[in-house]
């Protein structure tokens, strides 16, 4: 998984500064281990600063870790609407709501993504979507 420090450029207002404490807090947190106090902390940082896009991620993906992925999907969702055009945050949503138990969205999605990255570069082979099968697991 991807993570990245945060500083602010000074002057900063004070909840944003506060939101990028909260969320270096919560990665201190994860990486020793503290999955609770983690998901505490970006929450702490994504109320802060609700428009952002890497500190609503951040709270999706520990609360998917943490087996809460029905929570993590509308995270994702407003994530993806707040960048429509990249597909990482659509991947992410795809696999909350897979693990959430939806499965069929996380079928669509992954096999949008699919046809979006066959379209975008000549190099990528095509697909026989009829030999294809995405895994059901």
């Amino acid at each position: 998984m991807w993570q990245i420090r945060l500083t602010a450029p000074a002057p900063v207002v004070p909840a944003i500064e506060a939101a990028l404490e909260a969320y270096n807090a919560s990665m201190d947190a994860q990486q020793a281990g503290d999955l609770k106090l983690a998901i505490g902390k970006a929450r702490e940082a994504n109320r802060l600063s609700p428009v952002n896009e890497l500190l609503a991620s951040w709270l999706g993906n520990l609360l998917v870790q943490a087996g809460e992925a029905s929570e993590a999907v509308p995270l994702f969702e407003a994530v993806v609407r707040m960048n429509p055009d990249d597909a990482e945050p659509k991947l992410y949503l795809a696999m909350a709501q897979k693990a959430a138990g939806h499965a069929e969205p996380y079928h669509a999605a992954v096999a949008d993504l699919l046809d979006k990255l066959q379209n975008a570069h000549p190099l990528v082979p095509q697909l026989d979507r009829k030999s294809t099968r995405l895994n059901s697991s």
